[in-house]
């Protein structure tokens, strides 16, 4: 009998229980049919057909329940959960007509767990199931600069070291503007600017206790004013001799003259320019364009020349200053002759008074064909080209070959519009299908990838790679991206980075040249830091800057100006002699005297600003017309002569032949317009044909031949024949690509020629294409087969050998006395013992360190060279690596060596070695205490290396 069993469940059930609810019938109101003693439980069961659920009165001695008396179990009550029910009130029974354990429901949850480096987990006790899991970040606990902080939760380490987290030693001077205190527990340093002291320029650091060079403090022994320069004198302080501690100051007073520059008062030095004020001469006549005066200083051999000018304003007045004509070709030009034909760009008119003034202007207007040239509007010519692009209907785009696609005018049969392919997109794996013409065209686009890897750290950013082809040429590197702040995480990577974006700490403004300033950050000195604005000072042309203290050139401020003097035969300029910058030269236009117009040609005309020649005056006395060329006659001035010109004009008149005799000078002339008697076109063999005017043999037409539509004559030509001089010309068959199955279809005729041809890909319409990249040691390949009907073979393929070695990436340190460089296209690692060089035994301080990879007890020494600058170091090349402040004693160590596979080899020669250094103070011995000559200048630090060795950089005894 399974009773006993059962009533021993539903004990344990009932005692689950959280709290029972009070009934008003209880098991003890019952006697036990065996034993008669009053029932001591409650025993649920499925009571009638099994739809209800029921108890009765049980006796647990006799593990039997009173069969005639029973109970409904009354509604669920409780909670449920993830491993039971919610059960009777009075029972202790589920609630078998429908309750069921609620998923959601945990009870008992584990202790928090370690789950990721930024999160913890829980789960239930109960059930276990994967919904019951729970995650919660990583919280409390403080990092330090070289342990992480300890999660309160599960109490294992996390996130980053805090490298603002440091256990400070005490200041020590660096150098005469910085000291600087290193961290306890890591290789932090940092570095800050001296500060305190007396106030004067060469104090004593109140941190440090080092004298340092204060730019700000009070310079109390000033030398004498020396000069500096053409423009300025200095003095500087004799206490601490710096660039900050100079005061620049302009040259001052004396008296330049014409032959003599002015002496400065302050330093007693020739400065500036010679005075360019002359006691000038009368002005004398010197050419047809100006006129010149001397200095009548007898040391001076200085002229001033200036153009003839004012005048009567006409294009021939007479020049106020020195009353000579001259051509003054701002002048008015009264009366301009009409346009007429020049060439076959433009048409041109002139001034009939000068015979200069000329005006010239394109053809314009008319539309040009691909059979006629256009038909200018104002001088009625034709001008210009065919216009090949004029075409009346094209023909659809077709493929002439491997990069372009065509199409030509249906109505004159010209190939006119030839076009690349374009469009589609090629990847590592599929060429580009033009979008002109639909055909696929170019080389596979092997930097074009789609399924890049995740980013690593690499020199100078991160780095990722193509996982389809695997080729070297898909790895792509970007620059870090951090937090904002200088000194930065990357958010792709993780590693961290200077950026010169991120927000900065900026120094005082400090002079940088004669317009700018600059400031830069204090943190990281990245160039990306470095902020300049522009001097800004008092108003006046010289001037103080009142953020950096500089005397610099003000172009904005007030200047003083001079009196106006001739610069060209247009202008006249003034400027400021104080500063004499550029923009300070203003510019004014002549402007002629008053009674100009009425000068007669013989007589000047001067600017009243400044007194330049301005040319002659324009009344002329003029002659009868003579023939002056093919085009023109002309008369002239009888006082000035032939070369004060004043009239042209265009023959006119005669018979409307095309020799007929002017009517105004009486001279055969060539009329721009006349009347041929045209002999036959006769053809030129050259595309073009000719006629000849019977009335005058020197006038001949040429022009092109108008062809009519090209004829199949043979296989291997076409036929055409010109409309007007009937000349014929041959063309070879052209274009159209042969498949393997049709001949080729000429481009120009639209006629058939030639052979089938199954040789090239462009002959097979349905090409199949397969393709595999190339590994280290295995070849790759690119084949095209065709599967058109009867032309299975393959036609085209292309093997690309295997790389031949592996990629490999820079050495790294292992934990086992080794290096190792992965292959970056098949991942195979090449690993090699570490050689390490040391320094002898007894020699101190000690160190050592791999030269490949740049490992030593508590760091890596960073690479400085490798194999011109790329850190790749598969095979035989160069290697010099560094690092600040290995191990105590040590300020700098450096290595160099010859690797070939990551393996140390001698060097075939010395080498120099050239690093950026800081610090001073120094000597450099070598492995066995040996002391090594070098340089220090301009903040590169350079030695020569005979060997291969480990060099280190020791405090100067």
């Amino acid at each position: 009998m399974k009773k006993k069993l059962f009533l021993a469940l539903l004990t344990t059930l009932v005692l689950l229980l959280a709290a029972t609810t009070a009934l008003a019938v209880s098991p003890s109101d019952y006697n036990c049919p065996v034993c008669g003693e009053p029932c001591t439980e409650w025993y649920g069961y499925h009571g009638g057909d099994g739809t209800v659920s029921v108890h009765s009165p049980a006796c647990y001695s006799c593990n039997v329940f009173v069969w005639d008396t029973e109970f409904l179990c009354t509604p669920a009550e409780g909670t449920a959960t993830c491993t039971f029910p919610a059960v009777c009130s009075v029972c202790g029974s589920p609630d078998w007509l429908g309750s069921a354990p609620d998923p959601n429901a945990h009870g008992d949850m584990s202790i928090w767990l370690y789950a990721s480096p930024t999160q913890h987990y829980r789960y239930c006790l109960n059930c276990r199931a994967e919904a019951s899991i729970e995650y919660e970040d990583h919280y409390g606990g403080t990092a330090t600069c070289n342990e992480h902080a300890v999660c309160e939760g599960c109490g294992e380490p996390y996130g980053e070291y805090a490298s603002d987290n440091h256990d400070w030693e005490d200041w020590e001077g660096l150098s005469t503007n910085t000291h600087i205190r290193v961290c306890r527990d890591c290789d932090a340093e940092e570095e800050a600017p001296h500060t305190g002291g007396d106030g004067s320029c060469f104090p004593i650091c109140e941190v440090c206790s080092w004298y340092y060079i204060d730019p700000d403090g009070e310079h109390p022994n000033m030398c004498d004013w020396f000069p500096e320069s053409d423009t300025q004198h200095r003095r500087y302080c004799l206490t601490c001799g710096t660039y900050e501690s100079n005061e620049y100051e302009d040259h001052y007073g004396g008296t330049a003259t014409c032959t003599q520059r002015a002496v400065c008062e302050g330093c007693g030095t020739e400065y500036g320019e010679y005075s360019d004020v002359h006691p000038w001469g009368e002005w004398e006549y010197l050419d047809d364009t100006r006129h010149q005066r001397p200095c009548t200083n007898p040391d001076c051999h200085a002229s001033d020349y200036a153009d003839h000018s004012g005048g009567d304003g006409s294009c021939r007045p007479e020049c106020e200053g020195c009353g000579n004509l001259y051509y003054n070709a701002e002048g008015q030009h009264r009366t301009m002759s009409v346009w007429y034909y020049l060439d076959g760009a433009q048409h041109m008119r002139h001034c009939v008074d000068c015979g200069y003034g000329q005006e010239y202007e394109d053809h314009t207007g008319g539309t040009a064909t691909c059979s006629a040239q256009a038909v200018c509007e104002v001088c009625h010519e034709d001008y210009g080209e065919l216009d090949g692009t004029r075409h009346g209907e094209f023909s659809d785009w077709e493929t002439i070959g491997t990069t372009q696609h065509s199409r030509y005018c249906l109505e004159c049969g010209a190939n006119e519009e030839y076009e690349d392919h374009y469009g589609g997109t090629a990847t590592c794996s599929s060429r580009a299908i033009c979008e002109g013409c639909g055909s696929s065209y170019g080389e596979l686009n092997l930097t074009v990838h789609t399924n890049m890897s995740e980013w690593e750290p690499c020199a100078g950013g991160h780095q990722r790679h193509c996982l389809d082809c695997n080729l070297p040429t898909s790895f792509e590197r970007a620059p870090h991206t951090g937090d904002g702040a200088c000194q930065s995480e990357c958010i792709d990577c993780h590693e961290s980075f200077i950026d010169p974006n991120g927000e900065h700490s900026l120094t005082d403004w400090l002079p940088e040249n004669d317009t700018q300033h600059v400031r830069y950050c204090e943190i990281c000195q990245h160039n990306d830091t470095y902020e300049y604005a522009d001097h800004v000072g008092d108003g006046t042309c010289t001037s103080e800057c009142k953020d950096c203290g500089m005397t610099f050139t003000d172009p904005d401020g007030t200047h003083r100006l001079t009196q106006w003097s001739a610069s060209s035969s247009k202008k006249h300029i003034r400027y400021c002699p104080d500063c004499e910058l550029e923009f300070t030269f203003e510019f004014g236009e002549h402007r002629p005297n008053a009674n100009a117009e009425d000068l007669p040609c013989y007589k000047t005309i001067t600017c009243t600003d400044c007194g330049y020649n301005m040319g002659f005056g324009t009344q002329h006395s003029l002659s009868d017309w003579v023939s002056y060329s093919p085009l023109q006659h002309m008369r002239y001035c009888t006082v000035g002569g032939v070369g004060h010109v004043a009239e042209y004009d265009l023959h006119y008149g005669g018979d409307g032949s095309c020799m007929p005799v002017c009517e105004g000078c009486g001279e055969a002339y060539l009329p721009l317009s006349g009347t041929h008697q045209w002999g036959e076109w006769t053809p030129n063999a050259d595309g073009t044909h000719t006629r000849v005017c019977a009335l005058n043999a020197d006038h001949t037409e040429t022009a092109d031949c108008t062809w009519g539509d090209w004829t199949l004559a043979d296989d291997q030509y076409h036929v055409r024949a010109c409309t007007d001089c009937g000349d014929e010309e041959n063309g070879e068959h052209t274009g159209g690509t042969a498949t393997c199955y049709s001949p080729r279809i000429c481009d120009v005729c639209n006629e058939g020629y030639g052979s089938p041809d199954n040789s090239g890909l462009s002959g097979h319409p349905n090409p199949v294409i397969e393709q595999k990249a190339p590994t280290c040691y295995e070849e790759g390949y690119y084949r095209v087969t065709c599967d058109h009907p009867g032309c299975a073979m393959p036609f085209f393929e292309i093997t690309t050998p295997a790389n031949g070695q592996h990629l490999y990436s820079n050495w790294q340190p292992a934990d086992d006395g080794s290096h190792i460089s992965p292959c970056l296209v098949c991942g195979e690692e090449h690993i090699v013992t570490c050689t390490v060089f040391r320094t002898l035994e007894g020699l101190t301080p000690a160190f050592a360190a791999c030269p490949i990879c740049g490992v030593y007890d508590g760091g890596v020494l960073a690479v400085i060279y490798a194999h011109d600058g790329d850190e790749s170091l598969p095979y035989g090349t160069l290697v010099i690596r560094g690092g600040e402040a290995p191990v105590d004693g040590v300020l700098y160590a450096i290595t160099v060596t010859g690797s070939y596979y990551g393996k140390v080899v001698e060097l075939m020669q010395p080498v120099t070695v050239t690093v950026p250094m800081a610090l001073e103070g120094f000597r450099i011995v070598s492995m066995d205490g040996a002391d090594i000559p070098f340089t220090l200048a301009d903040g590169m630090l350079t030695f020569e290396a005979e060997a291969v060795g480990l060099f280190l950089l020791i405090p100067a005894e």
